[in-house]
């Protein structure tokens, strides 16, 4: 495993046995390294960047806003998230990524992912999955954790209509 500055990890190990072509592999841990640093370094906006514009715009008109605007605000308070300490750690191990197909072809990825963050005195950590999706050539990342997030994804990607994901495991830490 290689530390990266602190709480983060960023492990690279080979695939699943259902291996991407070596360019998409690449890719996928470039996505996650570069998420993993923004996230190190505090760069909300190139977190938000992980996710596919599509993406973003399908939850801007689920509110009512402007794309523009809707991200805009996602980056504020994802700023607000790693400044007052909430989010202790993240580890999203693309090593143990595991390659999927849709029932129309379209392969995808999850990655597992943990987190541990802290609120009004009580730490929990989280075990969960992040979606790596190719969109247009690029590698993005998306995250499954509750029923809006992955409404969304299949608002925009039909293809996910019957793909079910792991709910996240919650559980307090000392």
């Amino acid at each position: 495993m290689l530390r990266l500055l602190g709480p983060i990890a960023f492990l690279a190990v080979p695939l699943s046995a259902q291996a991407l072509p070596p360019d998409d592999r690449a890719a996928i841990n470039a996505s996650v390294h570069q998420f993993l640093i923004a996230y190190q370094t505090g760069d909300a906006d190139q977190m938000v960047a992980a996710m596919p514009p599509s993406y973003v715009s399908a939850h801007a008109r689920r509110v009512g806003l402007g794309p523009g605007f809707y991200r805009s605000l996602v980056v504020h308070f994802t700023e607000a998230a790693l400044t007052d300490g909430s989010i202790e750690e993240l580890e999203i191990d693309p090593g143990q990524l595991s390659v999927h197909r849709t029932p129309d072809g379209i392969e995808y990825g999850l990655i597992p992912t943990r987190s541990i963050t802290s609120k009004h005195g009580m730490r929990m950590e989280m075990t969960s999955q992040t979606l790596a999706l190719k969109d247009q050539g690029t590698w993005w990342l998306i995250q499954v954790n509750d029923d809006n997030q992955i409404s969304v994804l299949r608002e925009v990607y039909p293809s996910f209509q019957s793909v079910a994901f792991d709910r996240p495991q919650k559980t307090q830490v000392e």
